[in-house]
């Protein structure tokens, strides 16, 4: 008997997919920026980094998923080198620990603005800024990087 005796023949004319692809409802809004985050991190070479764990997204954030989904966010639009604050899009740009507070905050509520995370921004805009610019986190996607 070969290995191949252990496993029958299918018929595959007889096979039908066990979902129509128009019966998968599209992504929601939050599963969207989830696929966003995966791409980030497989860009930047993040992705499946002890350092940055990626859980099983829920499928219904709570304000804790949020609050860090926003975080990262804000720490990839700048950079640390040479005790100054760069802006990732605008390299030229150089601005002290107190004035990046003053950009990044109008840069978050025109970011978010009209979306579910614009509540978050409105309350913790300070804290997330002081967060990425003081915290030593272990995931290096929630501070601003060197």
């Amino acid at each position: 008997m070969n290995d191949d005796d252990d496993f029958p023949l299918i018929d595959t004319d007889d096979l039908s997919p066990l979902v129509e692809p128009d019966d998968i409802p599209p992504p929601t809004e939050w599963q969207e920026i989830m696929l966003e985050r995966l791409e980030k991190d497989i860009l930047t070479g993040m992705a499946g980094q002890p350092s940055a764990p990626s859980p099983a997204p829920p499928i219904e954030p709570t304000a804790d998923d949020k609050k860090r989904e926003v975080l990262m966010e804000v720490a990839s639009w700048f950079l640390v080198a040479e005790g100054k604050i760069i802006k990732v899009n605008a390299p030229e740009t150089r601005l002290s620990m107190y004035d990046v507070s003053k950009v990044a905050k109008p840069m978050m509520v025109e970011h978010y603005a009209r979306t579910e995370f614009a509540p978050i921004v409105q309350k913790h805009a300070g804290g997330i800024v002081r967060a990425c610019i003081e915290g030593e986190p272990t995931d290096p996607r929630l501070a601003f990087g060197v």
